[in-house]
């Protein structure tokens, strides 16, 4: 009895450790299954760099036959000059890492890389930088910002697999590139380099320049080739279902409509994070969507595989009572300012206008022109929603719906007195330069510092009143 008892208990860990070993297989599917035209922000993605400045959005997804991301939901468009983004996954430190995904490029191209490695919390350290050349159909690997000396031929304007592989043993990363599906791992790489790196924990998205012209699908991220370029389901699949409000910021409650268009399948969701299942809740009307919430949705009919998972998260602003506290946010940040600020100066250009109150300003960058009421100097304005960013180390809040008429008006704003050397220190607040001699005899200066100073004084007269 002992020794059946033994062999019990070996079979029984012999079964969990096969078990644990599946699931960490497999670290990370990417379909972009949520609804055209949103932002990957409201998906699960983080902005590490330009975050809110041309987002990364869902676009029509790509096909590769025979592979598991085939064809399943968008895709993202990774083509301006704009945010970064990433997607953690359990870190990894030994053995091999696997990342798969499709890519299909332009002939009208920029030369950058838009896909690369990183650790857990990404920082600025990046690996195996994935990258494309100026005509679309040259692929390159580095592991560094030096661009390649030669790039791997691929087709503009059709789909192509790519596998990237990091061996931490070896020291090396390794890129293959597929014109048709492969379940097996190739004898040898289309590009292999020498990189050595201790951990990963991240993918990356990286928009370079308004010409690129990239859109990637069906990213799979595992420990072995069979995890990460994993072969399709022949199995039919319930469509994925779709909301009929696009996720991102919204500033009002919202009724959410879930739709799946295959016939006969009921769709199950949630609303606290939990991925859904046939006994999460069954929807059958639109869900009233009053704060920021996360909504996932499965479709499920029998004699069919069950749909992937759809995610939308609408983002409502967070309030603030003045512009320290919206200045103090972390970016990006979509807010409200509650409180009232004083319009202190307005420019036709973006329809910039500089607002004050009693604990500091901003400037709000309006290019759109969303904001349609017209304001004097001197009117206080409330309850602006928008989003703020930093453009050239300036903080901008961009609006996104108009505001109401003036709060009040006739307000004085008493500009503060600094030096030349502390504007930095009050920024898009009103303020006076002290301190600031312009030597009458234009005659003793050089050509250039007369320049200089024309530059300087247009600046100040157009950012304070002296």
């Amino acid at each position: 009895m002992r020794k059946i008892t033994t062999l019990k208990v070996l079979l029984i860990l012999f079964v969990l450790f096969l078990s644990s070993t599946k699931s960490t297989a497999q670290l990370l599917v990417e379909n972009f299954d949520y609804t055209v035209g949103s932002a990957l922000t409201a998906n699960g993605w983080t902005a590490h760099s330009g975050g809110g400045t041309s987002p990364i959005l869902v676009t029509s997804g790509l096909s590769f036959s025979g592979y598991a991301g085939n064809n399943i939901g968008g895709a993202a468009n990774v083509s301006n000059n704009g945010e970064d983004l990433n997607r953690t996954f359990t870190e990894q430190s030994s053995g091999n890492i696997y990342i798969s995904f499709i890519i299909k490029t332009e002939a009208s191209n920029s030369a950058g890389y838009f896909f690369n490695l990183g650790q857990s919390t990404i920082g600025t350290t990046f690996y195996s930088r994935v990258w494309v050349n100026g005509t679309g159909d040259g692929i390159g690997l580095t592991s560094g910002s030096t661009a390649p000396s030669s790039y791997s031929t691929i087709t503009a304007g059709t789909p192509t697999l790519l596998v990237l592989k990091h061996d931490f043993t070896a020291n090396t990363s390794e890129l293959f590139i597929l014109n048709s599906f492969s379940a097996t791992e190739p004898s040898s790489a289309t590009i292999s380099i020498s990189e050595t790196f201790t951990k990963v924990g991240s993918i990356a998205l990286r928009q370079y320049n308004a010409s690129q012209k990239i859109v990637v699908d069906g990213i799979r991220v595992g420990t072995t080739w069979a995890a990460a370029c994993a072969p399709e389901s022949t199995s039919p699949k319930v469509s994925t279902p779709t909301y009929t409000i696009l996720p991102g910021n919204v500033y009002s409650t919202q009724n959410v409509g879930i739709e799946t268009s295959t016939s006969g399948a009921q769709i199950y969701y949630t609303t606290d994070g939990s991925t859904p299942t046939a006994s999460s809740t069954l929807y059958t009307t639109p869900i009233s969507v009053s704060s920021t919430t996360t909504i996932k949705a499965i479709a499920i009919k029998s004699g069919m595989e069950a749909s992937s998972v759809a995610s939308a998260t609408y983002t409502f602003p967070t309030e603030v009572a003045n512009i320290a506290a919206l200045r103090a946010l972390t970016l990006p940040a979509f807010a409200k300012l509650t409180g009232e600020a004083v319009l202190t100066l307005k420019s036709a250009t973006r329809n910039a206008k500089y607002i004050q109150d009693a604990t500091a300003a901003i400037l709000i960058d309006d290019p759109n022109g969303v904001i349609t009421t017209s304001y004097n100097l001197g009117d206080g304005i409330t309850g602006i929603i928008g989003t703020l960013a930093t453009f050239n180390s300036m903080l901008q809040f961009t609006p996104v719906t108009n505001t109401g008429t003036a709060s009040s008006s006739s307000n004085v704003v008493t500009p503060t007195v600094v030096t030349l050397d502390e504007l930095t220190n009050h920024q898009a607040k009103l303020v006076k330069v002290k301190g600031i001699t312009i030597p009458q005899q234009a005659t003793l200066l050089h050509k250039n510092h007369i320049q200089l100073q024309d530059q300087l004084l247009r600046l100040l007269e157009l950012n304070t009143q002296i």
